[in-house]
């Protein structure tokens, strides 16, 4: 007899990430168990049946949401189909929340318990949402200390994990090796992380490009690191390159981080993982003109970079939007080769605030719990 079947949606390539550690626990504690549902490469190599691939899920913004709309519409009907057929025994998701609370909403109509791991930003905007979970979700595995104070005090049955890229990075090897393992050389070096997504690339690693070539002006013994993901293509990144910069691609970030004595990296989770592994940073921002509109109105945060929002003080530079200049991006990264203490001391407070490892593990856990309550003793109430 098949055991239960867990649907899991995660629409970005971090909650694949972290939706292939989930999974992994999950089976390694309860193996009768079966996952279907929105899954990138790797839940997909964890034992996930992909309904829809998360790399087809792929858009940011409010500008450029509208080329995938019908791509998401006709997958939130298919998945909402297969909720009423009643083969669901549990709902995962994981961040993506436009798309995640509407199928949430679907869950509870049909019955079908729902764990949301990897909460949305509602402390930094759409505070309204908060009602909107407490509603539909069961329960919340939150990755950031924070969060579970916030939700639990509106009522929310959340429960703080840990961050899952204090696993996941845990095996990354130091400077050395890592400079190693890639083949780069002594000598300062720089990554840039201009993010995962093409619209990211194409906004910031021109910028991030011309401030390296000012770098090296400066520095004449600096190189250059750029990893590249998977779902983007080499030559395409070498395009955006100006003629006589020596960059070298490589693949995987937490490495790359590792191998550099400070990076120029977009906001987002790159930040964090910068954090975790002590390297200095330089967080940089650029959106379309209505993205950033938009969210200038609406976003209730002092800070866009989650070292800073952890640390709840400035930590790490943040240039956004006109700020974003080359060479505003050079002289911060230069007095950063020059001496990093100040901010180091800043991120190993921010590795502290994290606690420790075993995020999937307990976020498994939860799943497990919400299927298969534990029994209440005789004499229980």
């Amino acid at each position: 007899m098949a055991g239960p079947r867990v649907m899991i949606v995660a629409g970005e390539a971090s909650g694949d990430l972290h939706g292939a550690a989930l999974v992994r626990e999950a089976l390694a504690a309860k193996p009768e168990l079966s996952f279907c549902g929105v899954a990138g490469p790797l839940m997909r190599q964890a034992g996930v049946e992909a309904i829809y691939r998360t790399e087809d899920f792929s858009a940011m913004g409010f500008g450029e949401l509208a080329g995938s709309l019908g791509h998401l519409l006709r997958a939130q009907f298919s998945l909402r189909r297969l909720l009423r057929e009643g083969s669901i025994a549990a709902l995962v998701l994981i961040d993506f929340a436009d798309f995640n609370l509407r199928l949430a909403a679907a869950s509870k109509h049909s019955r079908v318990p729902v764990l949301y791991y990897i909460s949305p930003k509602v402390w930094a905007w759409r505070a309204g949402r908060i009602k909107t979970i407490r509603r539909l979700v069961d329960r919340m595995a939150v990755i950031l200390p924070f969060e579970e104070r916030l939700l639990a005090a509106e009522g929310v049955a959340a429960t703080y994990v840990g961050h899952p890229l204090l696993d996941s990075l845990g095996e990354v090897p130091e400077r050395d090796e890592a400079r190693r393992q890639l083949g780069l050389g002594a000598g300062p070096l720089v990554a840039l992380l201009p993010g995962s997504r093409s619209v990211e690339i194409n906004r910031l690693l021109p910028v991030m490009a011309e401030a390296a070539a000012l770098i090296a002006r400066e520095c004449s013994e600096c190189s250059f690191v750029l990893p590249v993901a998977a779902t983007l293509e080499k030559s395409k990144i070498e395009a955006l390159l100006p003629a006589g910069l020596a960059v070298a691609l490589v693949s995987g970030a937490p490495l790359a981080l590792s191998a550099a004595d400070c990076a120029i990296i977009c906001s987002g989770t790159a930040t964090l993982e910068a954090a975790i592994l002590q390297r200095p940073m330089v967080v940089v921002y650029r959106a379309s003109a209505l993205s950033y509109h938009i969210a200038k109105r609406l976003v209730r945060v002092d800070y866009i970079s989650l070292p800073n929002l952890l640390a709840g003080r400035a930590v790490v530079p943040e240039l956004i939007q006109r700020e974003a200049t080359p060479q505003k991006i050079a002289r911060e990264t230069l007095a950063l080769l020059a001496d990093s203490s100040a901010q180091r001391e800043g991120l190993s407070e921010v590795r502290r605030l994290l606690g420790g490892k075993g995020a999937a593990n307990r976020a498994a856990g939860l799943l497990i719990d919400l299927m298969i309550p534990e029994p209440v003793a005789a004499g229980g109430r």
